[in-house]
C-alpha cells in the first residue's frame, strides 16, 4: 500500500458531521458550490432505515479524502448503491483514492449487484472510475439560464396551439390545496406517469407515496409557487414544470427540475407553455438564473433549453459497475 494514512471507521454521514466537513468540501471540489448544501439537504431527509456510510483517511479537521455510499435515491433497487470519492488536490491522482474504493466496499450490508458513480467530465473522478472497471453509463448537460435576458414574448408563438387547445398552466399552490391527501395524491400520480417516459439509462422505481410526500412536499425548501401545472379545459391536469428549489450555493439560481407533458397532449407546444410560464414566474420572485440537466438523449427538451436561452456547460457522467445478479442486466 503505497499511501498509509489512517482510516476513520465508517459512520452514518449526519447532517452534523457534513456540516463540519463543509469547508473541506469546498476546498477539495471549489467548483461545486452547492456540493455540501445539497449533500446536508440529503442527509436530513433520509429515513433512518436506508443504507449510508462515510468514511474518512487521514486527520478528521482536515481528511486526505472522504469516500462515501449510499442508496442511490433514484434507484432503491437490492443491491444497488452509490458511492462518492473527494479527495485533496495532493490525494487525486495517487493510490489513496482506489484504495478507499475497496475499503468502502466492505461497509456494504449487502453484496453489492450494481454500483453506481458520477463526476463531471473534467473532474479526477472522472479518470478513476473507469480504471476501477466502471463502464460510462450516461451523460447529462449541465446548462444556465440568465432570466434578465429572457424574452418570452419573443417566443409566444411557440406555445401558440396550446392555448388554443384549452391549455393553461398555474402554479401548484394556485390550483390545488396541499393539506388535502387527496390532492396531494394527484399530484403524486401525475409525476409518477411523467417520469415512466423520461430517458433514463436504467429503470426508475418511483419512491412510494410516503417517501415522495416527506422528501418533496415537506422539505423546507419546497415552493409550491414554483411548481406549475399544466390544466385541460376540463381541469385534467397534464403536465408540471418544476422550477422551485434554490440551488444552494449560488445565490438567486432556482433549480430547474422535471418538464413533462402526457403523451395525450404533445405535439402542441405544451411543454413551452410550460417552462415559459414557469420562468416568468421565476423572475417575478426575484430569482436572476436557472440551472438544469439534461439527459444527452432527451434531445426535445434540450431543443427547447437551447431556444429560450440556456447555455451549455460541463456535462456529468454517470458511471456503472455490474457485479452480476438478477438487477444488475435490467429491472428488478
Amino acid at each position: 500500500m503505497a499511501d498509509r494514512s489512517t482510516f476513520w471507521q465508517p459512520q452514518r454521514p449526519t447532517p452534523d458531521l457534513l456540516e463540519a466537513l463543509t469547508p473541506w468540501l469546498q476546498q477539495a471540489e471549489p467548483d461545486q458550490p452547492d456540493l455540501a448544501p445539497l449533500l446536508i439537504r440529503q442527509s436530513a431527509e433520509r429515513p433512518e432505515h436506508e443504507f449510508a456510510a462515510l468514511l474518512g483517511a487521514g486527520a478528521r479537521d482536515r481528511p486526505d479524502l472522504l469516500a462515501m455510499a449510499e442508496v442511490p435515491r433514484s434507484y432503491p433497487h437490492p443491491g444497488w448503491f452509490m458511492v462518492h470519492l473527494w479527495a485533496a488536490p495532493g490525494q487525486q491522482h495517487g493510490s489513496l483514492p482506489a484504495e478507499a474504493l475497496e475499503r468502502l466496499l466492505q461497509t456494504l450490508p449487502d453484496p453489492p449487484v450494481v454500483l453506481l458513480a458520477s463526476a463531471t467530465e473534467d473532474r479526477w473522478q472522472a479518470d478513476l472510475y473507469p480504471a476501477q472497471g466502471f463502464e460510462e453509463q450516461e451523460r447529462m448537460w449541465t446548462s444556465t439560464l440568465d432570466l434578465q435576458t429572457l424574452d418570452p414574448r419573443r417566443l409566444e408563438a411557440q406555445s401558440r396551439r396550446a392555448r388554443e387547445a384549452g391549455l393553461t398552466t398555474r402554479p401548484l399552490r394556485e390550483v390545488a390545496d396541499l393539506n388535502d391527501e387527496d390532492q396531494q395524491r394527484r399530484l403524486y400520480h401525475l409525476m409518477v406517469r411523467l417520469l415512466a417516459d423520461v430517458p433514463f439509462s436504467e429503470p426508475i422505481k418511483p419512491w412510494p407515496f410516503e417517501v415522495w410526500r416527506q422528501r418533496i412536499l415537506l422539505a423546507d425548501d419546497f415552493d409550491p409557487g414554483g411548481l406549475y401545472v399544466l390544466r385541460t379545459a376540463q381541469d385534467e391536469w397534464a403536465g408540471v414544470s418544476e422550477l422551485y428549489r434554490p440551488v444552494a450555493g449560488r445565490p438567486g439560481t432556482l433549480h430547474q427540475g422535471l418538464t413533462a407533458v402526457l403523451p395525450e397532449w404533445r405535439g402542441l407546444g405544451a411543454a413551452w407553455l410550460l417552462k415559459l410560464e414557469a420562468a416568468r414566474g421565476a423572475r417575478a420572485r426575484g430569482f436572476h438564473f436557472v440551472q438544469t440537466r439534461n439527459h444527452t438523449g432527451n434531445a426535445a427538451i434540450l431543443s427547447i433549453n437551447e431556444r429560450l436561452g440556456f447555455v451549455r456547460g460541463r456535462a456529468v457522467i454517470r458511471f456503472i459497475r455490474r457485479h452480476g445478479g438478477p438487477a444488475a442486466h435490467g429491472a428488478p
